[in-house]
């Protein structure tokens, strides 16, 4: 149902330069075979690679590329299956940046990429992927705490390409803390915040909606409104300390347009 929805609100507002890819992981990755995943990473592979990246030449000081797309995963009800993909998606990346660098990683890994990723034998991975999947892990497990309040559970599967035993008991008990807090904490939590929002369903905020109607008419007294532009723009600082003398003109173009009143910049 929710799936038919986002995908009959793509169709009705004409999206053209969003393209729409629906893939069932649950029913192709069955097993734990996330190696699956990769005839679906392949097929967007050109796509990927069209989004380019950021790159500088910090000698010279002019940009060579921008990057040109973002690449959104959803998935309906699991963030760790969208960590998966989007690693994968992450990795074919990254081969594109070395690319460019004239560094050839299926050359130093002795295969490509994925197949590192799938390898589920750490002595034959590269250093580089281990740290990867690693790196991969922890971000999947702080992501994950924000909103389930446990870590990824398939944090095992990203370090090491298998589920083991010790990974199933990881697995389990990260499950049964999530039913926990999904069922005794969080509801609590969302009750708070719906009741400070004037938006619970089974109470009525009447103190929210008589401070609004006082407000409303006490309006006049201490405030007014003008017209005022504002400029929004960000700011990639592609992973380098910028130098002393670094040339912000292109941030504030203006496009021949009158200066803003505000300038909000994003980091």
């Amino acid at each position: 149902m929710i799936t038919d929805g986002y995908e009959e609100h793509l169709k009705e507002n004409g999206l053209s330069n969003v393209r729409y890819e629906f893939f069932d992981f649950h029913h192709a990755c069955k097993g734990h075979r996330y190696d699956k995943v990769n005839p679906l990473i392949t097929k967007l592979q050109p796509m990927i690679e069209n989004f380019r990246f950021y790159a500088e030449d910090t000698v010279k000081k002019t940009i060579q590329l921008t990057q040109k797309g973002i690449v959104r995963t959803n998935c309906m009800d699991c963030l760790d299956r969208t960590n998966v993909v989007q690693g994968k998606v992450a990795m074919i990346m990254f081969d594109a940046i070395m690319r460019q660098l004239g560094v050839d990683l299926n050359q130093t890994f002795g295969s490509d990429v994925l197949t590192q990723l799938d390898n589920n034998n750490p002595k034959q991975q590269h250093q580089f992927i281990v740290n990867f999947k690693h790196i991969w892990a922890e971000n999947a497990d702080i992501i994950s705490m924000h909103y389930s309040g446990t870590g990824s559970v398939i944090s095992t599967v990203t370090r090491t390409g298998k589920k083991d035993f010790f990974g199933m008991l990881d697995h389990g008990y990260k499950t049964l803390s999530r039913f926990y807090i999904n069922n005794f904490e969080d509801q609590v939590k969302q009750e708070c915040i719906d009741i400070l929002l004037g938006q619970h369903t089974e109470s009525k905020n009447i103190y929210a909606e008589t401070f609004e109607r006082a407000i409303k008419q006490k309006e006049k007294e201490y405030a007014s409104y003008s017209e005022m532009s504002l400029f929004i723009v960000a700011w990639n600082l592609a992973a380098f300390h910028p130098t002393q003398h670094f040339d912000l003109t292109n941030l504030f173009n203006f496009e021949g347009n009158s200066p803003p009143d505000i300038v909000v910049i994003g980091f």
